[in-house]
């Protein structure tokens, strides 16, 4: 049997991120679970993740700043930039700075299982 994808979900909202990464056990992945930019830099040293969802605004910097450093490393690493607070601009960002997509909360959860499931779907 594969190894679960790994996904690692970025937000100082302790308990959404716990709900988001139970959201995501129950869609048959592992969550992995950091409150900062910090604490994401520290998660990635252990394991690389399959994929990333970062909150914009973290006490440490942003999610776009975390985007810009994972995809120094590795630019096919999906990232989504997840927001309580969406504009225009904040979503034209993340499209130009090669985010994978984003995502306003309250997540509908039908739209992330779709997205989680295209995003590590196998590469040809």
């Amino acid at each position: 049997m594969a190894d679960k994808k790994r996904v690692l979900i970025v937000d100082d909202d302790g308990n959404l991120c716990q709900q988001l990464g139970k959201i995501i056990e129950f869609f048959g992945y592992q969550a992995v679970l950091a409150g900062s930019n910090a604490e994401a830099r520290q998660q990635i040293r252990s394991a690389t993740p399959d994929l990333v969802i970062a909150d914009l605004h973290l006490p440490d910097g942003t999610g776009l700043d975390l985007l810009h450093e994972l995809h120094a490393a590795d630019p096919h690493l999906p990232v989504i930039i997840l927001t309580g607070y969406p504009t225009q601009e904040t979503i034209r960002r993340t499209m130009l700075d090669g985010g994978y997509t984003y995502l306003a909360k309250p997540v509908a959860l039908d739209q992330l299982r779709q997205i989680l499931e295209h995003a590590l779907a196998p590469r040809d």
